[in-house]
């Protein structure tokens, strides 16, 4: 099992290496990718990658499914100005083979905008949203260490609309009360719009917490 997963973190870095390389201009595509999940992401910030734990593990470090011990689901809604909308959907379940299973989905829209066309005259509107749908597992290995894998559909719409996959990985370590945590997010193809792509905003994330 630790092998396993020491492959899938070994995938996952040389896919990302190639999307680093793809974005020498530092234009990215998918930022909404980049929101926190939660308030409780939020306010952890990188320490997260840590000590995240429910289904909402699924978004930050897929290692924290590792966490649920029954059935797990979270929703939040957050209204913006300007009619933006973020909702974060998840859910994770024990399964019968010793593993964590979870799903997940975020859906940002902006609302409807006024559209024109390349004179400025009016074109109409349009409803630009991004949205982002994944499932993922994890195990508990034992010895404090977890490990855990999502894959994600991204789906963005401006006009018209564009799809992308990626894949997570994450690691996290128990010492003590301590708990230290990596994790890998975003490897994977870029939003073709067009005749150009952006690669997804590729990050990886270390951080270490203690409960209190």
């Amino acid at each position: 099992m630790k092998t396993a997963c020491a492959l899938i973190l070994a995938v996952c870095l040389a896919s990302g290496r190639s999307a680093l390389a793809a974005s020498g201009d530092g234009t990215v595509s998918g930022a909404f990718l980049r929101l926190p999940p939660s308030a409780a992401a939020a306010g952890m910030g990188e320490a997260g990658v840590a000590v995240m734990a429910g289904s909402q593990a699924i978004f930050v470090n897929p290692a924290g499914l590792a966490t649920v011990k029954g059935g797990f689901a979270s929703f939040s809604h957050a209204a913006w100005a300007d009619s933006l909308t973020f909702d974060v959907l998840s859910a994770a379940v024990l399964t019968p083979y010793g593993g964590v299973a979870g799903i997940g989905l975020r859906s940002l829209s902006y609302g409807k905008l006024d559209a024109a066309d390349n004179t400025g005259a009016p074109a109409g509107s349009i409803s630009p949203r991004d949205l982002a749908a994944e499932a993922g597992w994890a195990s508990d290995l034992g010895g404090g260490l977890a490990a855990g894998f999502s894959l994600r559909y991204i789906n963005s719409r401006i006009k018209r609309s564009a799809s992308a996959f990626a894949a997570d990985a994450g690691v996290t370590r128990r010492v003590g009360r301590t708990f230290f945590g990596a994790a890998l997010q975003n490897a994977g193809t870029g939003l073709k719009f067009g005749d150009e792509t952006c690669p997804l905003p590729l990050n990886l994330k270390l951080g270490v917490g203690v409960p209190y």
